[in-house]
C-alpha cells in the first residue's frame, strides 16, 4: 500500500502517454514488410522483426529483417533497418559476419517512400 500510495486520488499524480512512433512511417514499413512473415511487432515502441527468411536454393541460410522507428515525425533518419543472416554447419546456426549496407539502405528508402505516399494521402 505504501508503494502505490501516492497514486491515487490526488490530480498531481498524472500518467501521461506519448506516442513516439509516426503513423506513417509504421505503415511504409508494414507495407513493406507485407510478403513476410513477422515474429515480433511492438507498435508502442516502433519495433519489426521478421521471422528467418529461407530460399529455396540456399537452404543453409536464413536472413531476418529488423525495423526501428525512431521518430514521431516523418524524416529521412526516422527510420533504420538490419539484415541479419545466419549459416547452418552442422546443425547449428551461426552468424554469419557480411554486411548488408547497400540492401538496408535500399530497405530504408523504401520504407521511406511508402511512408510519403501515406503522408500524402492524407493530405488530400
Amino acid at each position: 500500500g505504501e508503494i502505490f500510495g501516492g497514486l491515487g486520488g490526488s490530480s498531481k499524480n498524472q500518467v501521461t502517454y506519448i506516442k513516439s512512433v509516426n503513423n506513417d512511417l509504421w505503415q511504409g514499413t508494414m507495407d513493406v514488410l507485407s510478403p513476410y512473415s513477422i515474429k515480433l511487432i511492438d507498435s508502442e515502441v516502433g519495433y519489426v522483426e521478421t521471422d528467418w527468411i529461407y530460399e529455396k536454393n540456399e537452404p543453409n541460410r536464413r536472413c531476418l529483417i529488423k525495423v526501428q522507428i525512431k521518430s514521431a515525425e516523418l524524416v529521412s533518419n526516422g527510420v533504420s533497418t538490419t539484415i541479419s543472416c545466419q549459416v547452418k554447419e552442422n546443425d547449428n546456426w551461426f552468424n554469419d559476419s557480411e554486411q548488408f549496407i547497400d540492401q538496408e539502405k535500399k530497405l530504408t528508402l523504401t520504407i521511406l517512400s511508402k511512408s510519403q505516399e501515406y503522408y500524402n494521402q492524407q493530405k488530400l
